[in-house]
This record gives C-alpha cells, structure tokens and sequence, in this order.
C-alpha cells in the first residue's frame, strides 16, 4: 500500500498513463485511512470532552434529556459546524488526492479519462450544499436538541438527505471505475497499467 501511495502522491496531478486495479485500490485504502485519520484527530477529542461533561449528569437524566443536551452542547461549542467544514475539508482533499487516479484508472480499463467529471460534478454540487447548510446547522442541531429535551424524534431535513445521496453515488461510481476490468496490452493511453 505505501508504495501504491508514494507513486499516487508523486503523480496526484498527472492523468497520463494507466493504473492498474491493484495500485489503484492500495491507493483508494490509503486515501479512506489518511480520512479515518483525520477525522479522529479531530473527532475523539471534540467528542470526548462533550461526553466527559454529560456523563457526570447521567445517573439524572432520562436517555432522551441526555440526548438533548449532547446535541445542545453540540450547537453551543459550534462542534456540528466544525464537523461539517471538516467534511469539506476532507471532500477537498479527496479530490485533489484521487483525481489523477481515477483518470489512470479509466485509462488502464480503455475507458476516456473524462469520465471523473461525472463523480467530481456530484461531488462539487454536494460540497456546494454542504457549504449552503453551514450557516444553519447550529440552529438545526439546536431544535434537534429541543425535540429529544421533549421526548419528540429529531426531525431529519429531505434536502440533507439528498445531499448524503449524491455523496453515496460518488462513492459508488469511483467503485465501478475502480473494478473495472484492465485491457491487456498497449493501448492508446499507454503500454501497460502501472505495477508496484
């Protein structure tokens, strides 16, 4: 995986060539762990101060008042939002981390590079809405937290799920790419698929 990584990272803006399927989902593991990643370093600790804080009131404290008041300190800390830039972040990264490949990936499978507008459309359009959402999102997890101080089921807005739709599409269409079959031998995007 670091040397599908290291070649990926060393070519992450040249779309010339062919990548074959192995290379491209030690590439792909590497990007979703460098995710996993990222977001713990950010997660855990955010998370677990807020936990830490309502566990000494949860011996008094119906299941659904706890909820509230996780959500409400979510809202209070601005921890929703940093959640939500931090996403973007990560969509950001993704792209710049995994466009080059798909385009290699394309290549090796004969198939023109400029398949990646379909994915990335989605993905910008995703990132546009969650970019929308981030002025809202406080006041979101705040009637959330009202809901369950009430014993009520947080409302879910259609139009974020939606959003997460679009985000499930990308992901499912950089998959069909990345187990697309290889075309044996030369061919106009190259000699072969990248082998390491």
């Amino acid at each position: 995986m670091i040397s599908a990584a290291a070649y990926n990272l060393r070519h992450a803006f040249n779309p010339h060539g062919r990548d074959g399927r192995k290379v491209f989902w030690k590439h792909f593991l590497f990007v979703v762990l460098l995710n996993l990643l990222c977001a713990a370093l950010i997660m855990v600790p955010a998370f677990g101060s807020l936990i830490g804080d309502i566990s000494a009131n949860s011996n008094a404290l119906e299941a659904s008042e706890l909820e509230a008041a996780l959500l409400r300190d979510m809202a209070q800390t601005g921890l929703a939002k940093h959640l939500a830039q931090l996403g973007l972040g990560l969509g950001v990264m993704n792209i710049v981390l995994l466009s080059a490949s798909i385009i290699r990936r394309c290549h090796d499978a004969n198939l023109p590079g400029i398949i990646l507008m379909v994915p990335l459309a989605l993905q910008l359009i995703w990132m546009f809405f969650a970019f929308g959402q981030l002025s809202k999102i406080d006041a979101t997890i705040e009637r959330a937290a009202q809901a369950r101080a009430v014993g009520q089921s947080a409302t879910i807005d259609p139009a974020m799920i939606a959003q997460d739709m679009l985000g499930w599409i990308v992901v499912l269409i950089v998959i069909l790419i990345g187990l697309a079959k290889s075309q044996p031998g030369p061919s106009r995007y190259g000699e072969g698929p990248v082998v390491l």
